[in-house]
């Protein structure tokens, strides 16, 4: 609702509601993990099973629907607004069966399918659009709504409508082809299927049946997915997106007017099993696995690792071209180059490649940065021969086609000049001056109009030939050795010889960027809202000892990483000064940084909801808390906690083969190889208090660098009242 509804809000009444609605009767727990069955049911029952007030619960009710029954619009323009979004949607009734309900998803994985008829007829618009479904009762079977959403510039708005109407009304008039489906039935299953690997997503899955009643979901979704025909996806269109019935808001950006938004109007006219038990001691199950992993140096220089993944249907590729030597190309070369790597091909377009990888149920990503270039492939086995040539071609023979990169600037372009004023910019321009990709907004802009395709052509061909490459297998090897086989064949030829693989980067010039910062420097700019953004960093040499690595990761969780952190115990919970703050760690080559984050509100009718003196009140909590890890030792509680938390958060990332593959391919960059991951959960278990203090006097050695966006009265206000600070 609006801010004054929520100003509404009165003690009692969240009380109220919370005892109407928060009772044991009402409520499921779902706990997987490595847990003893009989003292968990116990633990829960001493919480539940005690004497309950269900007096309120004759109170629970859920609001009436009535869906409009004619088309209704309306335009706002937000006075912050950088780029015009648009919610259009679409009333689904109470009381639809699980049938309808699972076509619909289907619809809507159809519709956003990359190679599927809306997708090609709003590539030329350069943006994808997001279909969701929204419950509005609290009851399983309860009316809800189709949202259908995108962004983008505000003169292509009508356009964009315009061609969602007819791409809706075309899906409701011509059903897919029967091969269009079942690629689409395929990828649903295997995301069903996929559920079992997260313990997390199981656990939201497993706790949606029992609250929709629903135990036989897995059973019904299956059979419902692998019985529709393609005329029922047609006639799914036509009862649930209604063209004449249809809701839609347009949030134009600060810029417009009345006058525009008319006459931008006119213009376009319109299976498996459930157990526990599975992981008793993470660190030996992961040094068993390590145990198994195989690794090679082709010919070529590339160095390859064989992870094993017992009885799995998928195969997982990631693949590193690490580079030193681009700290001189600006971040509009890296963004083009992206985009037309992860279209299509010399040999084959974009509409050829998404057919293909629709049709094997085949995923190729890649990304270009300074650092390199990063290739992620996901496929089952049987269409891994497909997916490895469908990488290789991405990767040697892009597309640089006049065309695609004219295309691929004018996305870009469109991109940055409606993207939001942000602190992290202002601060990492501040924080790295020597690398070009973090120029100004308008610096990246001058840029992207001066390249050339030969430039684009020559960071591509410097990326390659300057590199040095590492490529990870995680499959099913023993049972299919052919997939071992066909993969070091595949990299061993076609590539160009890569530089001899090292791990000690000390030597190299371009890894070498870290500069002590010895001043303290405060970066702002304006941003009409009533909201300051402000983020607190310190640069330190990026330590490669094992244990020093646990050390800062520990003192970031205990610092600002969880909600159990100091920074949102003190600022949140105690100042009340926001109701995000945190903090994070991440590098740049030999340069670490520990950040801390906050958003305040700063003006306001309310005394209570903001202060021009929150901006001020944030930056000397962070101080306040940086001061007292570098001169108090943390409890061994807090310790404690953050390791559990670290380490789950570690162990979590290895549950899936992607993300397992994605961690030792980059693992093979440390002196630590394939056994990184498990040295740090074991430097975690050693870290002590001291320890943590003597990584936050390492880590807050240097001066902080400060990024403040905010409006331009609370700008001055700031600056004014700690003039004497900053100078």
């Amino acid at each position: 609702g609006s801010k004054d509804n929520v100003n509404s809000f009165t003690r009692d009444m969240l009380i109220d509601y919370y005892n109407t609605w928060y009772t044991p009767d009402n409520a499921v727990t779902v706990i997987t993990g490595d847990v003893d069955v009989d003292e968990t049911i116990n633990l829960v029952a001493k919480y539940y099973n005690k004497t309950n007030d269900y007096s309120n619960v004759q109170k629970r009710h859920t609001e009436n629907f009535n869906p409009v029954n004619m088309p209704v619009r309306k335009d706002i323009i937000p006075e912050n607004a950088s780029t015009s979004s648009v919610c259009m949607a679409f009333a689904v009734p109470e009381g639809i069966g699980k049938i309808e309900s699972d076509r619909i998803n289907i619809l809507l994985n159809l519709l956003m399918a990359p190679n599927s008829h809306l997708s090609k007829a709003l590539d030329d618009f350069g943006i994808s659009i997001n279909f969701s479904v929204e419950n509005l009762q609290n009851k399983p079977d309860g009316t809800k709504a189709i949202l259908v959403e995108f962004s983008s510039p505000e003169e292509r708005v009508e356009d964009i409508i315009k061609t969602i109407y007819e791409e809706l009304s075309f899906i409701s008039n011509n059903p897919p082809s029967s091969e269009e489906l079942e690629n689409i039935k395929n990828s649903i299953i295997h995301s069903v299927n996929s559920t079992f690997e997260k313990s997390e997503k199981l656990n939201s899955v497993l706790t949606d049946m029992v609250l929709d009643n629903n135990i036989n979901y897995f059973s019904d979704t299956l059979k419902n997915i692998r019985t529709v025909q393609p005329s029922d996806l047609s006639d799914t269109a036509k009862t649930f997106f209604n063209l004449n019935k249809v809701s839609i808001c347009v949030a134009h950006d600060k810029t417009s007017t009345s006058e525009s938004i008319i006459s931008q109007y006119n213009k376009s006219s319109v299976s498996k099993q459930v157990s526990f038990g599975a992981l008793h001691n993470p660190i030996e199950n992961i040094n068993k696995e390590i145990s198994q992993i195989k690794q090679y140096q082709l010919p070529n220089n590339i160095e390859t690792m064989i992870i094993p993944a017992s009885n799995s249907q998928k195969s997982v590729i990631s693949v590193n071209f690490d580079n030193d030597n681009l700290n001189n190309v600006s971040s509009a070369g890296f963004l083009v180059l992206n985009e037309i790597l992860n279209r299509g091909s010399r040999f084959k377009d974009k509409n050829t490649v998404d057919s293909i990888m629709a049709a094997k149920d085949i995923d190729v990503q890649l990304y270009s940065s300074d650092n390199g270039m990063v290739a992620t492939v996901i496929c089952y086995n049987e269409n891994f021969n497909d997916a490895i040539g469908l990488l290789k071609e991405k990767i040697l023979y892009p597309d640089f086609s006049i065309q695609e990169f004219e295309r691929a600037k004018q996305i870009i372009k469109d991109t940055i000049i409606n993207s939001d004023v942000s602190a992290e910019d202002k601060l990492m321009e501040t924080l790295f001056p020597s690398l070009r990709k973090y120029k100004s907004k308008e610096q990246i802009l001058q840029e992207l109009d001066l390249l050339t395709i030969q430039d684009i052509q020559t960071i591509y061909i410097n990326m390659l030939t300057s590199s040095q490459a590492c490529a990870s297998l995680t499959a099913d090897v023993s049972n299919n050795p052919n997939l071992q086989n066909i993969f070091h064949s595949e990299f061993a030829s076609g590539f160009p010889v890569f530089k001899p693989f090292i791990k000690d980067k000390s030597c190299i010039t371009g890894h070498n960027i870290y500069v002590p910062n010895n001043t303290a420097k405060t970066v702002t700019d304006v941003k009409e809202q009533p909201q300051a953004e402000i983020i607190r960093a310190y640069t330190y040499k990026n330590p490669e000892n094992i244990e020093d690595i646990a050390k800062i990761q520990l003192l970031n969780n205990i610092l600002g990483g969880s909600m159990s952190s100091r920074l949102f115990s003190d600022l949140r919970e105690d100042k009340k000064l926001a109701y995000h703050v945190s903090s994070n760690i991440y590098g740049e080559k030999d340069t670490g940084v520990l950040e801390m984050y906050i958003k305040t509100t700063t003006e306001s009718p309310d005394d209570k909801e903001g202060s021009l003196e929150n901006v001020t009140k944030a930056i000397e909590g962070f101080d306040r808390n940086v001061n007292n890890f570098r001169t108090v030792l943390v409890s061994e509680k807090e310790l404690e906690d953050a390791k559990t938390r670290l380490k789950t958060e570690i162990i979590n990332d290895m549950e899936t083969d992607i993300s397992k593959t994605a961690l030792y391919n980059v693992s093979k960059s440390t002196q630590y190889d394939k056994q990184y991951i498990a040295m740090l959960l074991e430097a975690i278990d050693k870290t002590t208090v001291q320890d943590i203090q003597a990584a936050a006097n390492y880590v807050f050695k240097n001066y902080p660098v400060t990024s403040v966006v905010a409006s331009k009265h609370t700008l001055d206000y700031f600056l004014q009242q700690n003039k004497t600070k900053l100078n």
